[in-house]
């Protein structure tokens, strides 16, 4: 799918994935979707599972949620800003819309259309993954990925594990046959499976 300046984030999500907030369990939220079984030790699962989603994906979407929150500044970072996140000398053009969840609860949603190819993921999922361990680089805020093409919407909650939720099954029985053993919790028949 070609998509540049007139795509609207917020419209494609409402479109594909209708009622859903970005604040997490995509999972819960979907009526299609798989839970991944990741760990802090095994962020290189993360990334296959990236790899088999978007790797043919000629363009996708980072994005961001992330609330006004003070943070350590030398700890976490803001997505866009986090070192080595773009193997490129390109800049994304970062757009951005606000996400209401409450009078008090305002979060902004940051997004950009890049190329697959130059996002390193490696830097991501650990950025990801440090959240919760006081580790650095730590990335601020809930990060998706999102191929409107294939309808796919994807996000590495925490180290603990990762949500691929999608318009249509087909998808994600590819990433059953390929990770099975990795599966948490699978809804492909419209209800919710553990795996043993």
């Amino acid at each position: 799918m070609k998509f540049g300046d007139e795509f609207d984030l917020k419209s494609s999500l409402d479109r594909l994935f209708p009622g859903l907030s970005l604040g997490g369990d995509l999972f819960h939220q979907s009526p299609i979707g798989v839970r991944f079984n990741i760990g802090l030790a095994e962020i290189d699962r993360a990334v296959l599972i990236f790899n088999a989603i978007f790797g043919g994906s000629e363009a996708i979407v980072l994005l961001d949620e992330d609330s006004s929150w003070e943070a350590d500044p030398t700890r976490w970072y803001e997505l866009f800003s986090l070192p080595g996140l773009i193997r490129s000398s390109e800049k994304p053009t970062v757009r951005s819309y606000e996400s209401k969840l409450s009078e008090d609860e305002i979060y902004t949603v940051r997004w950009a259309i890049i190329r697959s190819s130059v996002l390193s993921t490696e830097r991501l999922f650990e950025a990801i993954a440090n959240q919760d361990h006081g580790r650095t680089p730590s990335v601020r805020g809930r990060v998706h990925i999102l191929d409107p093409g294939a309808e796919v919407l994807l996000h590495l909650y925490d180290d603990r594990g990762m949500d691929v939720i999608a318009t249509s099954v087909a998808p994600l029985l590819r990433l059953k046959s390929s990770y099975s053993s990795w599966i948490n919790l699978e809804k492909l028949d419209g209800k919710d499976n553990a795996q043993r």
